[in-house]
């Protein structure tokens, strides 16, 4: 496999992270979701909401 996996878009103004995907989807975060991508980064978890505090 070759390529970017996950590219996030974030947007302070709006409290807002669209995560694009290798298969061309796109999912937007919003300040109740949470971060979270185990096959690109294991253990990894972060609420929208404290990126943005």
């Amino acid at each position: 496999m070759s390529g970017t996996p996950l590219v996030w878009a974030v947007y302070p103004r709006t409290c807002e992270v669209i995560v694009h995907t290798a298969d061309g989807l796109a999912r937007t975060y919003g300040d109740s979701d949470t971060l979270e991508f185990p096959d690109v980064l294991p253990h990894f978890s972060c609420s929208v909401a404290e990126l943005f505090a």
